[in-house]
């Protein structure tokens, strides 16, 4: 009888031990709500100012708009000075796992991404600014995607974007058209935006309120059409997939949105004025 109970005492201390060793590595069931959450209105669908104020690092990183905290960030991840308050500062080896990106790639046709870099004057490889994932079956794993990387032309810039028929498009800015890493990529704070309008099919790139080359042409595609139901999570900082040549942002980062429309070039200056 003393046998058996020693057996079952053991056996039940073996699953707690395992429950805790799990509850490191994500967060408790339960802790990471459903997707229910009752977004505001306007065009802002996703919102990470990095500067909650909590222990947990993942709280810290919450989404402004749906409340939801970061999946459990990587050891390597940490906390630093941002533009504005705090800011998130990259691994090559990691990045930020969130639910989804709320209801952006269902309402966006046209679309901006805006956020505030820094980084060091060289990557390694292809680095992610972020991803969202998906299994529409296409080669990258992923519907919208944007990295940067080093090269002997510059810093080139890439654009990739997958709509719901899986037909993609890469635009960028390399070769001739690298952007200089002097004044882009020199450990201080730029900020970025990119803008899709699906008016002219065109992506055009700002870097700390001016514009970059010339705009990047889909030929006539129009409106992004993204797949919303295909979409299985938002990364920051890394890729959507595995391939050996995809690396997560080494940098820092801060006050990342996604719209569902094309800023004019006035919100652009007054995110840039403002430090937002």
């Amino acid at each position: 009888m003393i046998k058996k109970f020693s057996t079952i005492i053991g056996v039940l201390a073996i699953a707690f031990s395992l429950q805790n060793c799990q509850n490191l590595d994500r967060p408790e069931l339960g802790d990471y709500p459903k997707d229910n959450a009752n977004l505001p209105e306007g065009n802002l669908r996703f919102f990470i100012p990095f500067d909650k104020q909590h222990e947990q690092l993942r709280f810290q990183f919450a989404e402004e708009l749906s409340g939801y905290p970061s999946y459990m960030p990587d050891k390597t991840i940490s906390s630093t000075e941002g533009i504005s308050s705090k800011g998130y500062k990259g691994s090559i080896s990691a990045h930020l796992n969130y639910l989804n990106p709320n209801d952006f790639v269902k309402k966006a046709q046209s679309f901006s991404v805006s956020y505030w870099m820094k980084h060091a004057p060289t990557t390694t490889n292809a680095e992610f600014i972020f991803s969202i994932p998906s299994n529409n079956g296409h080669w990258t794993k992923g519907t919208l995607m944007l990295m940067k990387e080093s090269t002997a032309n510059g810093i080139a810039v890439k654009f990739i974007i997958v709509d719901k028929d899986n037909k993609d498009t890469w635009l960028t800015w390399e070769g001739a058209n690298s952007v200089a890493p002097v004044g882009f990529f020199d450990n201080q704070w730029h900020h970025c935006v990119f803008v899709y309008d699906a008016a002219t099919s065109a992506l055009t790139f700002y870097k700390d309120g001016v514009k970059v080359g010339t705009e990047k042409k889909w030929g006539t595609h129009g409106a992004v059409n993204m797949d919303p139901t295909k979409v299985t999570g938002f990364k920051l900082g890394g890729p959507s997939g595995a391939d050996s040549w995809m690396k997560s942002w080494n940098g820092s980062l801060d006050q990342f949105r996604l719209y569902a429309s094309a800023l004019s070039s006035a919100e652009i200056q007054d995110l840039y004025n403002g430090k937002k």
